[in-house]
Formats: structure tokens, sequence, C-alpha cells
């Protein structure tokens, strides 16, 4: 990270900074980053390089002080909240994680701990999942994907913590409700791996016998245009697209019908009606497999207690049957709608290699901007010289 006062001194910052390190033998990228993170003053204006070799740290510093960079840079807006978020199913693909299993000691110790919590309600390795391994389930499985998922995304949120990114509110959509409460100490490791395990199977009983699709008009529209199918499709979610649940063979002629009125609509690659009336069919099922799980006091730091982490709280029920509107807060705080979010979605967060990745239709929402994985320690005991020394006027 490069830092200035004001946008011409963070470009001589990094002019100079280039210079130095053309001129000099020493440092590493390694040790020039760690000391401009641990030993520099942080101005208000700032530019993030991500690279591991100098020729391509070079390049990227020759761009930034010439002012024809693509870099994250502008100024800083110190004292804001921070927002984990942590989306439902949908951002799976083979090998997800899969390097920074291997790269970051962090994640791994995380999935490792999610592994073992998992391991009394599943029949097969989460490592193995990750990893793509020959006889492992593939993600197609809801009973496999969604506890994955799971495991991902709080291993994202502990490598996030683990830069000292805290977040003052977490929030959860679907699925992503139960990272939410465990990222926020709702529920301990151990109750959120089995309400994500044994949720995840019992919906394997409403495979086959449903559907959903995304539609692009408003919630009110929508439910007009779901009433001639009586009941038999409702509406799932309105967060972005309105999010449609039901019957197979009502889905299909929604979607003809739309697409004859030239309404943008598109089937979501499910094959169960996900928070609809359908999922009451395993609703015994789960309340008497959740038994016993109640929540715990939230240690997310600066977030308020919910009201379930009262003195006597009521048994736990993840989310299923009931449709929902955005993202439900798990734990929150009142901040402004400009509050930075980090999206703790596993879409191209952890990519391994060109695996091919899932179909997804041109409305898909752009991917989130990958996780760092944390770089090792540095071998220097003093700062990097060009890192410590390097000044501009007005400048860092």
């Amino acid at each position: 990270m490069i830092s200035g006062r004001s946008a011409a001194a963070l470009r001589a910052q990094a002019g100079a900074l280039r210079t130095c390190l053309e001129h000099t033998p020493g440092p590493r990228p390694l040790d020039a980053a760690w000391t401009l993170a641990t030993a520099r003053a942080a101005h208000e204006h700032r530019a993030v390089l991500a690279t591991a070799d100098r020729p391509t740290l070079l390049h990227w510093l020759e761009t930034l002080a010439t002012g024809t960079d693509a870099l994250p840079h502008g100024p800083a807006r110190p004292g804001e909240a921070v927002a984990f978020v942590f989306p439902g199913q949908g951002a799976q693909w083979p090998g997800m994680g899969g390097e920074l299993l291997d790269s970051s000691p962090v994640f791994a110790a995380s999935l490792v701990a999610c592994a073992d919590a998992l391991g009394p309600y599943v029949d097969w390795s989460l490592l193995d999942v990750v990893r793509g391994a020959v006889g492992a389930p593939g993600l197609d499985r809801v009973d496999v994907v969604q506890p994955a998922l799971f495991a991902v995304m709080v291993s994202l949120a502990a490598l996030w913590r683990s830069y000292g990114v805290e977040p003052d509110a977490v929030t959860g959509h679907s699925q992503g409700e139960i990272a939410a409460a465990y990222v926020a100490g709702a529920l301990s490791l151990e109750d959120a791996a089995r309400v994500v395990a044994l949720r995840a199977k019992a919906l394997r009983a409403l495979t086959g016998h449903g559907g959903m699709a995304a539609v692009s008009l408003p919630a009110a529209r929508v439910r007009e245009r779901l009433a001639p199918w009586d009941g038999r499709i409702a509406v799932a979610a309105v967060n972005g697209p309105v999010t449609v649940s039901g019957d197979p063979g009502a889905l299909a002629a929604l979607l003809a019908a739309l697409r004859a009125d030239g309404v943008r609509a598109r089937p979501v690659p499910v094959d169960y009606a996900s928070h609809s009336p359908h999922v009451e069919a395993v609703r015994e099922e789960l309340l008497t497999a959740l038994d016993g799980i109640a929540p715990r006091p939230e240690t997310s730091p600066s977030t308020p207690p919910s009201p379930a982490a009262s003195s006597t709280p009521p048994p736990w029920t993840p989310p299923t049957g009931t449709a929902t509107s955005g993202p439900p807060s798990s734990s929150s705080k009142s901040h402004g709608p400009s509050s930075p979010t980090v999206t703790m979605s596993s879409w191209r967060s952890a990519r391994t290699r060109s695996s091919p990745q899932p179909s997804r239709t041109p409305s898909t929402p752009p991917a989130p901007a990958p996780a760092p994985a944390p770089p090792p320690a540095p071998t220097r005991s003093s700062p990097a010289p060009c890192a410590a020394t390097t000044a501009v006027p007005d400048g860092s």
C-alpha cells in the first residue's frame, strides 16, 4: 500500500519508490510491502498493488506514477463501519478455496476446523471436496454444496480478520445466515456445522419436486404475475431480481409468459423450491434434528446483543421455508448505506486453477474482488530501505 496527502503526492510517491527499487539491489517486494504497511504513515490518498515479483511491482509503480494504471486507489474513508456479507447458495465452483487451502495457514486452519465440526454429520471429506479429489462428491448435491460453502465463507472471514479487518456488522441471506450467526458469535462452530449439515440433508427430500427462477420486475408486479398459478409459485426472495419458487410446471409456464411479454427472467439452477411452502414438508424433521441448539450472546466487535441473545433464548432454527427481503441481518449496527461491505463469496475469491466455471448468464452480478492470501512473515528485522526512507513533498 502506498499513500500520500493528495492524488499528486500519491503518484509522486509511487515514482520515487519505483526509482529507489530499480536502483537498489535489495528489498524483496514482500519486505517493501511490510515496511510500507507497518512503518509508514497512512495518508488519505492510497493505492494498493498486489504482486509477488519485482518486475510486475516496478511495472505497476510506473503506471501509477504516470497516471496510466487501473489500480484500486482513492481517498480513504477512516472511521466507517465494515459489514461482512454472507450470500446464499449459487457462488460455488469446482476448486473453490483450493489455492488458499495450500497457501494460507489461517484459511487452512479454519477449513480444517470446519471439517472436524461437520464430520459427525456428513459421510464425505470437506477437504477432498474443496480439492476436487477423485471420488469426492460433487457440488451439484445440496447436502454437499451448502456445508462446503459455509466452510469457505467462514474461512474467508477468518482470513480477513487475520489482516485486522473486523466486522462492525454481519449479515447473511438464506444459508448465509448460518455463517453470519457463527461469525457474530451467536452460534458455536459445532452448532453452526450441525445446522448447515442437517438442514442441507433435510432439503434432499425436496429435490426433483420444485425449482426457482429470477424475475427482473418489482416485487409487487411479480406477485401480480403469480396470481394465475394460485399458490403453486411463491416469492422466495427480494434481493435484486425477485426470486420465485414453486412447482416445476408452473415455473416453466410463468417463464414462458414473462418472456413473451419481454420481461427478463431465467431459471435458477436448483431442483427444489427453497423459501416456499414446499419446505413445510421438512419442518418437523428440522425442528427435531436441531433440538437443543440455542443462540449465545454475540461476540462480534462493536455489535450490540440481538433480541435472540437473551437470558432465555428460544431454540434457533435456520431460514428455509420463508421468503426473504434482502439479506436479513443476523447481527448489526445502524450505519449509513455507504458503509463498506466485504462479501464472503467463494465466487472467484479463492480460485486455484483454470477450472471450468458453472454456467452463468449475463445477468449475473460481477464477482467480488479476490480475498488476499496472507503473506509469509518477512525475513528482514529492519525496514526495507526504499520503503523506509523514500519521501516526497506533501507525501508519505
